[in-house]
């Protein structure tokens, strides 16, 4: 192999040691509250055939819910049987955006910086919260909808348009970026008639009109397309978020990404002549307006969905700084994306050399999330005979019901509550009369909330269920005896 050849070929084969690296570091991460009930619902789906918004009620478009069940059935219901999945599926973009980067940049530390902080960095530093959330598994196919619009033939914006449908269905407001990409598609290309977007148009509704034709088998149509639309501005206006939401998510963006960011405005002027440089830009800016626009809720991984445009735009500066800086260039941009970084790479690493997960997953897992220390005691305690025939119900953290194994006993989660409408805390009223699950948790955390929203729910469980347990952690109610023949259900 010449020198040449051995300079070129060195970066990019590094970068992919840091991405399997840093993937491997981020695949024992347990899960959080979000992560804990998509793989619930997952499993009753696959199971016991529990249908996502018929049987089972969450906001989050069907595309999660799919590659739940999908990395469930394949690998395990469970949080390293999803992060298999999500490796994999990081692992196979990576070669996509590798095989772009070879056509878009020149440099190879160039492409190497772009591998890097597109594929391994947002995985690594999402944290368990993050992991798996829409924000991060719609990078791929936002990449495509803009690269393959921008830069494809007649199949290449069929499959653009693909992408973006794929993206919508795992985040309706995605829909926004999709077609700020296209626009610009359209201002760059010869043909922006109906050669142009025929072949989008038709890849962008394929996707989605397989789901909602599956919907319309399965007989909740109109449960989805409520959750999708009408849920979001009526919540939206009932619940206006919290500024310092807004603010303590975008703080704990800017503490990891700080350093990408200040790459990815040099990208954005240094090649502000390349129409790719200028449509990550504008895949930046409609991003961070989306968060904004947000306001149902403000959590942090939502800043999530910034990191791809600001890491391919990072590339395109050094890309540029490299022509002239071979030696200097690739390494300060290296050390500016990774001591950031470092804020939630660093506790990771400690757990990996303090309790390796090949030798003792649960430990690894302890030392890197609090609640799963917290969690399985107080199971112990308030499930003393395992799980209820008539299942659980928990008011808080979905982890409950995912370490105990005991199913979802009612339709509306209880991780949800907080954006939970009028009218859902009367289903939600309703639906406990109607079953009496046996047990029901409510986390001490909650009791606030719920007395703000709907006290009569407070009532309801205090009236008709029996307080067994309470301590710092939550609340622990237990079914009355079946009451008598010609009496009322409990709570009445």
């Amino acid at each position: 192999m010449s020198p040449a050849r051995a300079q070129s070929w060195r970066p990019e084969a590094g970068a992919w040691l840091i991405v399997l690296a840093l993937l491997a570091l981020a695949w024992p991460t347990p899960f959080h509250g979000d992560q804990a009930l998509f793989v619930e619902m997952a499993r009753r789906w696959h199971h016991a055939g529990a249908l996502p918004y018929r049987d089972l009620w969450d906001l989050k478009p069907p595309a999660v819910h799919l590659f739940y069940r999908l990395g469930g059935a394949l690998f395990g219901f469970h949080a390293q049987g999803i992060h298999t999945l999500e490796t994999l599926y990081f692992l196979g973009y990576g070669v996509a955006l590798h095989r772009a980067l070879r056509r878009w940049l020149t440099q190879p530390a160039a492409r190497a910086v772009g591998l890097v902080a597109a594929v391994g960095l947002p995985v690594a530093v999402a944290g368990p919260w993050g992991q798996t959330q829409v924000e991060l598994l719609a990078q791929p196919p936002l990449f495509a909808a803009l690269w393959l619009g921008l830069r494809g033939g007649r199949r290449g914006r069929l499959l653009a348009g693909l992408a973006g449908g794929v993206a919508v269905a795992f985040k309706t407001p995605f829909l926004g970026l999709v077609g700020l990409f296209w626009l610009w598609a359209a201002w760059h290309r010869p043909h922006r008639g109906l050669r142009f977007w025929a072949p989008l148009l038709v890849g962008f509704a394929a996707p989605l009109l397989a789901l909602a034709a599956w919907a319309w088998a399965h007989g909740f149509l109109g449960a989805l397309a409520w959750t999708l639309f009408v849920f979001p501005a009526e919540a939206a206006l009932a619940w206006p978020g919290d500024p310092e939401q807004l603010v303590a998510g975008a703080l704990w963006a800017a503490t990891r990404l700080v350093g990408l960011a200040l790459l990815a405005v040099a990208g954005l002027w240094l090649a502000r002549r390349d129409p790719m440089a200028r449509g990550l830009g504008l895949w930046a800016w409609g991003a961070g307006a989306l968060i904004g626009l947000q306001t149902l809720s403000w959590w942090p991984y939502h800043y999530l969905l910034l990191v791809g445009p600001l890491a391919l735009l990072a590339a395109a500066a050094v890309d540029r700084l490299a022509a002239v800086r071979p030696g200097w260039a690739p390494l300060a941009a290296a050390a500016l994306i990774a001591l950031p970084a470092a804020r939630e790479l660093a506790p990771a690493g400690r757990a990996w050399l303090a309790h390796p997960p090949w030798r003792d997953l649960t430990a690894h897992q302890a030392a890197r999330y609090d609640g799963l220390s917290t969690i399985p005691a107080e199971l112990r305690v308030g499930l003393p005979d395992g799980c209820p025939p008539g299942g659980l119900y928990v008011l808080g953290n979905p982890l409950y019901h995912h370490l105990s194994g005991c199913p979802q006993a009612l339709r509306l989660n209880g991780w949800s509550f907080d954006i939970l409408l009028p009218d859902q805390w009367g289903a939600l009223r309703a639906e406990l009369r109607r079953r009496a699950p046996q047990a029901v948790f409510v986390e001490a955390g909650q009791w606030d909330l719920i007395r703000e929203r709907d006290p009569a729910t407070e009532a309801l469980l205090r009236r008709g269920w029996a307080v067994r347990r309470e301590s710092p952690v939550g609340t622990w109610f237990s079914r009355p005896a079946a009451p008598s023949s010609g009496s009322a259900p409990p709570g009445r």
